[in-house]
């Protein structure tokens, strides 16, 4: 298995993951989440078929995946609240009422997540999956909530710079 070593989190990515039955996605760019300059995570973008430009990812005709490699320990509410922290600077949260609710009970089964598991939500059609180490967690049906949460990994945050950076679609 190929690997590309992001400096930034000390984390390797596979250049190509398959998560469940989803197609064998293709690594498009990896970014870093920090706070307070601590790194928290490591991200990697990857979309099965592999895009052209950034702004493919909102497109139906892509499967896409965010899959997040954790620095440090967190449990369920700990992601949740920080999730929720960023919704509720984008939307009013009462229009996802039900697909928070669900979000919450998805990350409740996964529990703990440990310093190096793989946090992947997966983009398809109008579903957004969750699995924790290539183990599914759960699901919610809402496009619009599957945007607003990939939102909050691709637009204006410390995320963002990395993750526009190093989109490299003609590597290898």
């Amino acid at each position: 298995m190929e690997t590309v070593h992001h400096y930034n989190t000390d984390f390797n990515f596979d250049k190509r993951i398959t998560i469940s039955a989803h197609s064998t996605m293709d690594l498009i760019s990896l970014g870093t989440r920090t706070k307070y300059y601590l790194v928290i995570y490591g991200v990697g973008l990857y979309t099965y078929p592999k895009i052209n430009k950034i702004s493919d990812v909102y497109s139906s005709n892509y499967t896409k995946c965010l899959q997040l490699k954790f620095y440090r320990s967190l449990d369920y509410e700990q992601m949740y609240n920080a999730l929720v922290e960023v919704i509720e600077k984008k939307v009013d949260l009462s229009k996802f009422n039900s697909e928070l609710k669900q979000m919450y009970n998805i990350l409740k089964n996964i529990r703990i997540i440990e310093y190096t598991d793989k946090v992947e939500i997966v983009w398809c059609s109008d579903k957004l999956e969750l699995y924790c180490n290539n183990v599914f967690a759960g699901f919610i049906v809402n496009k619009d909530f599957a945007k607003v949460i990939f939102d909050c990994y691709l637009d204006e945050n410390s995320i963002t710079p990395d993750l526009l950076q190093n989109y490299t679609p003609n590597s290898p």
